[in-house]
């Protein structure tokens, strides 16, 4: 089968009946990337359970740009 990339449509919350597509899937590459850059901002010691969701995720995105040179 050839290597194609899936799309699944999602429902858009609030609406009936209609659908959103997501977007294309990750490579194998971004998903490494993106698994590394979330651990590697989690598991560090100094930044401790204090850190807010928009810190966070910010702080993963910038990570995972600096390892994929992608978005």
């Amino acid at each position: 089968m050839p290597n194609t990339p899936t799309t699944t449509p999602t429902i858009v919350s609030g609406t009936n009946n209609q659908y959103k597509k997501k977007g294309k899937d990750f490579t194998k590459a971004e998903d490494i990337g993106l698994i590394e850059a979330y651990l590697g901002v989690t598991t560090r010691p100094e930044v401790g359970d204090d850190m807010s969701d928009e810190t966070m995720w910010s702080l993963i995105k910038s990570t995972f740009i600096m390892k994929t040179g992608d978005l």
